[in-house]
């Protein structure tokens, strides 16, 4: 007896059997958003192992050209910005991988974020002495860690930015220019070196807009998407200026200027609020979108602010599909997807 392997619709079973097998594999989330939340998961876990690997892996995936130096920096940014509270978890993260590279760096990363926070963001005549004092013994620990990392060859351009901020802290710029050129020469993608350079060159920081444009200059001869980028931010930061003084027309020329340069992220946000503030709701509309667009889809200050715009513009249905994105994204945090 010859057995038939056709239904009567035509289908063989077993070929059936294979393409349920792929859409129930396939199912579930492989986005950028889904690594940063499974890594969290390990870290909030004590899963250590699986994180070490997990690092590992995106960072060769980066190297190979893979990954964005901007998709892995959203990788560590997401650890190093684990809630107040961590301290416990990094530090034994830091016993149970004392040779690591990503241990100390993680470590080290989140308190210059403590060091700044425990600073504030008064002048200097308004911040209290106990402040700079804990803020000082932060920034000293976090050094530790990352010249550990750095022993241990954590990737440079995430170790120099951390050194910069810190340097930037404790007031201290000797390192600064050497750590920033070694470290666009070997990590030319990830550009979180070059940034914190760029701010210790603010004015309100001892620099200057002459010495900004510089180094704009600078980098152009090396990385022209990079200066673009540069460039933006120097518009940026003088159109928040004007805008924490209530100078609402300078600011908005600033910041148009901004993007109209590169895909800012605060400059699309904070123009987007000064709009909102004004009533061109539609305007604001556009701004948030581009954000999520060509930024991260996923961030969350963004997808709240472009559901306010759409309120204001009456567009009902879309700020319903906005609120059920920002629903997604905690349902996903909270379940590690």
């Amino acid at each position: 007896m010859v057995l038939n392997n056709k239904n009567k619709l035509g289908f063989n079973p077993r070929c059936l059997v294979f393409l349920l097998v792929i859409l129930i594999t396939s199912c579930g989330y492989s986005d950028d958003l889904h690594m940063r939340h499974h890594q969290l998961g390990m870290f909030w876990n004590y899963r250590f192992q699986e994180l070490e690997t997990s690092l590992d892996e995106q960072h060769s995936r980066y190297k190979k050209g893979k990954l964005t130096g901007a998709e892995f920096s959203r990788q560590i940014f997401s650890l190093e910005w684990a809630n107040a509270g961590a301290d416990k978890r990094f530090e034994d993260y830091v016993k149970t991988f004392p040779d690591s590279r990503w241990s100390h760096l993680l470590h080290g990363l989140y308190l210059v974020k403590q060091a700044s926070d425990a600073r504030g963001s008064e002048t200097y005549n308004k911040t209290p002495q106990a402040n700079f004092e804990k803020m000082t013994e932060l920034a000293e620990q976090a050094k530790e860690l990352l010249e550990t990392a750095h022993e241990h060859q954590a990737p440079f351009g995430l170790y120099a930015g951390g050194m910069m901020k810190i340097n930037l802290l404790l007031n201290l710029d000797d390192e600064n220019k050497s750590l920033v050129d070694e470290a666009m020469a070997r990590d030319g993608d990830i550009w979180r070196a070059p940034f914190s350079y760029f701010q210790t060159l603010y004015p309100q920081w001892g620099g200057s807009e002459s010495a900004m444009l510089a180094f704009i200059e600078e980098v152009k001869q090396k990385n022209a998407k990079l200066a673009k980028a540069l460039q933006a931010d120097f518009y940026w930061r003088k159109g928040r200026e004007y805008q924490v003084n209530g100078q609402l027309g300078a600011a908005v020329a600033e910041l148009e200027k901004a993007i109209s340069i590169d895909a800012h992220s605060d400059a699309l946000t904070d123009l987007g609020a000064i709009y909102m503030r004004t009533g061109k709701c539609d305007a604001a509309v556009a701004l948030f979108k581009r954000n999520l667009e060509e930024n991260d889809e996923w961030d969350l200050y963004t997808l709240e602010s472009l559901m306010q715009a759409h309120d204001c513009a009456g567009n009902s249905w879309q700020f319903s599909r906005v609120r059920a994105k920002r629903s997604e994204l905690f349902t996903r945090y909270s379940a590690g997807e």
